[in-house]
């Protein structure tokens, strides 16, 4: 089914098209939600959040620019809600709680690169692995960023930058050990 298609029929609020869109784009979607939580639950619940803010919002979608730009916009916009209301109750992840190929950890069979990164990834604590998604990984400027956060831009800046100085160091040390 094309994509054209399954918008069409999401907007007249089809099931069957709801579930083609859901399982052409969810997978993605997961990895972005994982990026941006501490742990697989909030991940889901963003990701199902995400997708039923999308099916609410389908008939604001105008044509106007690409649909998974459109569609990764409110993912980002999820995640940064469950954030917030999560900030206080989450833990930040230890250097215990994920470890990185090379580290004491006992692997039966090594790490590729991606999983490394997102080891590394979630070792950075909440409000810098967000600093760095969006703008390292999502690509978007400082301003829009800040934007997101709903912070100034000199805050978001030094998370940043000190999340970037933390994931050059931590897969310089991989790739060391590899």
């Amino acid at each position: 089914i094309d994509l054209e298609s399954i918008i069409e029929g999401c907007r007249k609020g089809d099931g069957v098209m709801q579930k083609a869109l859901y399982d052409r784009f969810s997978g993605k979607f997961y990895v972005l939600c994982c990026r941006y939580m501490s742990n697989n639950a909030l991940a889901q619940e963003v990701l199902s959040d995400g997708f039923l803010r999308v099916f609410e919002q389908i008939g604001n979608y105008r044509g106007e620019g690409s649909f998974e730009g459109w569609m990764r916009t409110i993912f980002v916009r999820c995640a940064m809600k469950k954030y917030r209301q999560e900030q206080y109750r989450q833990e930040v992840c230890t250097d215990d709680d994920v470890e990185l190929p090379g580290t004491n950890g006992n692997y039966d069979t090594q790490m590729d690169l991606r999983d490394a990164l997102m080891a590394a990834m979630h070792r950075l604590p909440d409000i810098e692995r967000q600093a760095f998604n969006l703008v390292a990984v999502e690509g978007y400027k400082l301003e829009e960023a800040a934007d997101l956060i709903e912070e100034n831009i000199s805050t978001l800046k030094s998370r940043y930058y000190k999340a970037l100085q933390k994931m050059r160091s931590m897969m310089k040390n991989y790739l060391e050990d590899k």
